[in-house]
């Protein structure tokens, strides 16, 4: 009975490492796609850079000037994706899916890019 248990193990394992080489296969290939277009295109497709909220605290003060003194212009939740137009000392200026510009401090993002297809 005990071989079963370890083979279930390891079969278990090779789903796992399977299927985060799909996930790599699938960012990998977005990436590959974007580098291989002509130049007219890319000029035209630049990667943007997205930020995720991300706090101890579960929320972030959106505000309206890269300082803490600042009045907030909203309160959001961690995991709401914001794009980063600009970046301002150690201040993001940003957008939200909604529309709303203002800032938040670097520490209180975490950064990641996507191409816009």
């Amino acid at each position: 009975m005990k071989h079963w248990q370890y083979i279930g193990t390891i079969l278990t394992g090779v789903a796992a490492l399977i299927t985060a080489c799909v996930g790599l296969y699938d960012k990998l290939y977005v990436v590959h796609r974007y580098i291989n277009k002509d130049s007219s295109t890319i000029s035209k497709k630049i990667p943007k850079e997205y930020g995720i909220v991300s706090d101890k605290d579960g929320w972030v003060f959106l505000r309206e000037a890269p300082d803490v003194s600042s009045p907030a212009i909203a309160k959001l939740l961690n995991d709401t994706n914001l794009e980063i137009l600009d970046k301002s000392g150690n201040w993001f200026k940003v957008t939200t899916e909604s529309g709303r510009v203002g800032f938040i401090y670097k520490d209180r993002l975490v950064i990641n890019y996507y191409i816009k297809e």
